[in-house]
């Protein structure tokens, strides 16, 4: 009591220099025998007090020396300063190692050793904390059998590999390039029908690519929408140039026809009548020769001309009020817009009063836009009036094959402007019936740009 315990090492037990206690065939357990000398000053220093005895359970040393209890083939030596085995998987302990020379092995390295005519891979290292040596000696063909079976388990995952990329690829093929042959030749019919299609684009391969054919078929509907107004606008504008050539008469016969007439009047005294051939030939002469766009000026200068001839046949039955902002009347617009929806202000409204008649012209700016409006307090259209009207507004809008689209008149002008500017220009009719008549003409502001 109160003496420190040293070791000296293992000795022999029952004669015998180990003693095996069995637990099982795999991982037998080892008794062990190590005396024991006490330390403390006086007369039983260094003297033995007794011995100590071990039981070493095989598998847990084989879980502290780092042994693979899966692996049988190798064999494990755990040696002494001694040259003694104290344990080992391969061969009895307490012993003397003698299965090798181990001179011949640098501890830290792995080397390649025949023993009995067989090939092993040996490693030596040293634990100082133990002070002892731990050897492993593994067969060649096993190395050599592990190598082979990652070399196939290699190429069995490259197999894989490669069926899985064959299988990528497949999908690939299915989801993405055959929808691309199939719209290249879909491509390639609607060519060698010179743009003109038979049925829509159908690809049913995924989701994607079912919307991709969905938003080609949309794009597809949408320019042959674009063309059928093209090609009905282009009909439009032939049908117009038909129609003015057929009603136009050589303009200098009939120039020359109202210059014969007003000279004849002024001849007879008849002032009045000259005044209007002249004014009646400046509106022939503007609506023949004019561009198709001009200055909003000079559209209300051949209005007053118009007027003039108006005022003759009704005296003072009505009044004309125009209010136009100086800056607007540089304003480009298509030519003979006003002239058509005054001459029906006069004919649907104020022929039938006998006086007090109204006719305003107001031309104002509204959010970037120009806007005209014609107003008259005459008796306004009744509803069947105003729904054939607007009938034929619409029809001049969609359907520009029959034969009156281009006779003169509210519908006309509204169908010139939607096509001359598309949505939403054109004209707006306010009708209250025994109060008036308002005909609002929305075009873009436009200037006429000066060279």
């Amino acid at each position: 009591e109160g003496s420190t315990v040293v070791f000296e090492g293992i000795h022999n037990f029952l004669t015998l220099p180990w003693t095996y206690y069995m637990t099982s065939e795999r991982f037998p357990s080892h008794l062990v025998a190590l005396n024991t000398y006490s330390t403390h000053p006086g007369v039983r220093s260094n003297t033995q007090i007794g011995v100590i005895y071990l039981l070493l359970d095989g598998q847990s040393m084989d879980r502290f020396l780092g042994i693979s209890q899966e692996d049988d083939q190798t064999r494990y030596y755990l040696i002494d300063p001694n040259n003694q085995t104290v344990y080992s998987n391969a061969s009895p302990s307490g012993v003397a190692f003698t299965a090798f020379d181990r001179s011949l092995l640098t501890p830290g390295q792995v080397q390649l050793l025949t023993i009995d005519d067989q090939r092993y891979y040996a490693y030596q290292t040293y634990n100082e904390q133990i002070r002892m040596h731990l050897i492993s000696l593994t067969p060649a063909r096993v190395i050599f059998s592990n190598i082979q079976r990652v070399a196939l388990l290699q190429a069995a995952v490259i197999t894989v590999l490669m069926l899985l990329v064959g299988v990528i690829l497949i999908f690939f093929n299915r989801s993405a390039v055959r929808p691309l042959l199939q719209m290249s030749h879909y491509f390639r019919n609607i060519t060698k029908r010179g743009g003109k299609r038979e049925q829509n684009l159908v690809l049913n391969q995924n989701l994607e690519v079912s919307t991709l054919a969905d938003k080609f078929n949309q794009m597809l509907d949408t320019i042959d929408h674009l063309n059928a107004q093209l090609l009905d606008a282009e009909l439009y504008n032939k049908k117009t140039e038909i129609a003015m050539l057929r009603n136009q008469i050589n303009p200098h016969f009939l120039y020359n026809t109202l210059e014969t007439i007003k000279g004849m009047s002024y001849k007879e005294g008849c002032e009045e009548i000259a005044c209007m051939i002249h004014a009646l030939g400046r509106v022939y002469r503007y609506s023949v020769k004019s561009p198709e766009k001009v200055m909003l000026s000079q559209e209300v200068a051949m209005l007053n001309e118009y007027l003039s001839i108006q005022k003759v046949r009704f005296g003072n039955r009505f009044s004309v009020d125009i209010q136009i902002e100086d800056r607007l009347l540089s304003a480009e617009i298509p030519k003979m817009l006003l002239q058509p929806i005054v001459e029906n202000a006069i004919q649907h409204g104020l022929e039938l009063k006998k006086e007090g008649g109204i006719l305003k012209i107001l031309a104002g700016e509204t959010e970037g836009d120009l806007e005209i409006a014609v107003f008259d307090n005459g008796a306004g259209f009744d509803r069947q009036t105003l729904s054939n009207m607007f009938s034929e507004m619409k029809s001049q809008t969609k359907n520009q094959n029959h034969e009156d689209v281009i006779k003169i008149g509210v519908a006309n002008v509204h169908g010139r402007i939607r096509h001359e500017y598309g949505k939403p220009y054109g004209l707006d009719i306010k009708n209250e019936e025994g109060v008036g008549v308002s005909v609002i003409l929305k075009l873009p502001l436009q200037f006429k740009e000066h060279v």
